[in-house]
Protein backbone atom coordinates (compact mmCIF):
# COMPACT_ATOMS: atom_id res chain seq x y z
CA UNK A 1 0.00 0.00 0.00
CA UNK A 2 2.85 2.60 1.09
CA UNK A 3 4.80 1.78 -1.92
CA UNK A 4 2.25 2.13 -4.95
CA UNK A 5 -0.11 4.48 -3.19
CA UNK A 6 -3.45 3.47 -5.03
CA UNK A 7 -6.33 5.82 -5.03
CA UNK A 8 -9.59 4.62 -2.89
CA UNK A 9 -12.76 5.98 -2.66
CA UNK A 10 -14.48 7.59 0.13
CA UNK A 11 -13.75 5.80 2.99
CA UNK A 12 -11.47 2.91 1.67
CA UNK A 13 -7.87 4.69 2.84
CA UNK A 14 -8.85 5.64 5.95
CA UNK A 15 -10.26 1.60 6.56
CA UNK A 16 -6.28 1.04 4.82
CA UNK A 17 -5.15 3.27 7.41
CA UNK A 18 -7.04 2.23 10.80
CA UNK A 19 -5.92 -1.50 9.76
CA UNK A 20 -2.01 -0.37 9.30
CA UNK A 21 -2.24 0.98 12.82
CA UNK A 22 -3.38 -2.78 14.50
CA UNK A 23 -0.47 -3.96 17.08
CA UNK A 24 0.48 -7.53 17.65
CA UNK A 25 -1.47 -7.45 21.44
CA UNK A 26 -4.67 -5.75 19.27
CA UNK A 27 -4.28 -8.68 16.61
CA UNK A 28 -4.18 -11.65 19.00
CA UNK A 29 -6.88 -10.09 20.97
CA UNK A 30 -9.47 -9.82 17.95
CA UNK A 31 -8.38 -13.64 16.61
CA UNK A 32 -9.50 -14.72 20.66
CA UNK A 33 -12.48 -12.79 19.85
CA UNK A 34 -12.99 -14.82 16.35
CA UNK A 35 -12.80 -18.11 17.62
CA UNK A 36 -14.84 -17.29 20.17
CA UNK A 37 -17.58 -16.23 17.75
CA UNK A 38 -16.98 -19.37 15.17
CA UNK A 39 -17.85 -21.48 18.29
CA UNK A 40 -20.51 -20.10 18.88
CA UNK A 41 -22.18 -19.94 15.65
CA UNK A 42 -21.11 -23.29 15.47
CA UNK A 43 -23.18 -23.83 18.36
CA UNK A 44 -26.35 -22.34 17.68
CA UNK A 45 -26.55 -23.95 13.86
CA UNK A 46 -25.31 -27.73 15.19
CA UNK A 47 -24.47 -30.04 12.26
CA UNK A 48 -26.99 -29.63 10.10
CA UNK A 49 -28.55 -25.94 9.98
CA UNK A 50 -28.38 -22.93 7.65
CA UNK A 51 -28.75 -19.33 8.71
CA UNK A 52 -30.91 -17.72 6.15
CA UNK A 53 -30.60 -13.64 6.24
CA UNK A 54 -30.71 -10.50 3.66
CA UNK A 55 -27.92 -10.17 1.55
CA UNK A 56 -27.70 -6.48 2.35
CA UNK A 57 -29.89 -4.43 4.67
CA UNK A 58 -31.97 -3.18 1.58
CA UNK A 59 -31.58 -2.29 -1.83
CA UNK A 60 -28.47 -1.27 -3.71
CA UNK A 61 -27.10 2.70 -2.55
CA UNK A 62 -28.92 5.02 -4.97
CA UNK A 63 -26.15 6.97 -6.90
CA UNK A 64 -25.86 10.49 -5.42
CA UNK A 65 -25.65 9.57 -1.78
CA UNK A 66 -23.60 11.52 0.63
CA UNK A 67 -19.73 10.02 1.86
CA UNK A 68 -21.46 9.86 5.10
CA UNK A 69 -24.73 7.58 4.20
CA UNK A 70 -22.77 5.08 1.97
CA UNK A 71 -20.95 5.03 5.08
CA UNK A 72 -23.78 3.98 7.46
CA UNK A 73 -25.13 1.88 4.35
CA UNK A 74 -21.41 -0.09 4.23
CA UNK A 75 -21.39 -0.19 8.51
CA UNK A 76 -25.64 -2.17 8.14
CA UNK A 77 -24.10 -4.31 5.48
CA UNK A 78 -20.81 -5.78 7.17
CA UNK A 79 -23.21 -6.08 10.40
CA UNK A 80 -24.80 -8.93 7.98
CA UNK A 81 -21.90 -10.32 6.07
CA UNK A 82 -19.24 -10.64 8.70
CA UNK A 83 -20.78 -13.74 10.08
CA UNK A 84 -19.39 -15.60 6.86
CA UNK A 85 -15.92 -14.40 7.56
CA UNK A 86 -15.58 -14.30 11.04
CA UNK A 87 -17.17 -17.70 11.47
CA UNK A 88 -15.24 -19.12 8.78
CA UNK A 89 -17.83 -20.97 7.41
CA UNK A 90 -19.08 -20.38 3.47
CA UNK A 91 -21.92 -17.52 2.57
CA UNK A 92 -24.04 -18.31 -0.94
CA UNK A 93 -26.03 -15.41 -1.98
CA UNK A 94 -29.56 -16.34 -3.70
CA UNK A 95 -32.21 -14.58 -5.94
CA UNK A 96 -35.65 -15.22 -4.34
CA UNK A 97 -39.00 -15.98 -6.47
CA UNK A 98 -40.75 -12.51 -6.57
CA UNK A 99 -42.18 -12.80 -3.51
CA UNK A 100 -39.63 -12.57 -0.43
CA UNK A 101 -36.65 -10.86 -2.62
CA UNK A 102 -38.62 -7.12 -3.39
CA UNK A 103 -38.31 -4.06 -0.22
CA UNK A 104 -40.38 -1.46 -1.42
CA UNK A 105 -40.64 -2.45 -4.84
CA UNK A 106 -36.71 -2.93 -5.30
CA UNK A 107 -35.00 -6.19 -5.96
CA UNK A 108 -33.29 -7.56 -2.37
CA UNK A 109 -31.19 -10.96 -2.32
CA UNK A 110 -30.97 -13.54 0.28
CA UNK A 111 -27.85 -14.77 1.69
CA UNK A 112 -27.89 -18.75 3.16
CA UNK A 113 -24.68 -18.52 5.12
CA UNK A 114 -24.21 -22.39 4.58
CA UNK A 115 -22.87 -23.03 8.61
CA UNK A 116 -22.78 -27.24 8.59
Amino acid sequence: MTAHRPSFGPGVKERFQAASAITQQQFEAAAQQRAAVRQRVAELVGEDGVLLLPTAPGPAPLRGLSGEELDRFRTSLISLTCIAGLSGFPQVGWQGDGHIDRWHGLYAGLCDDMLA
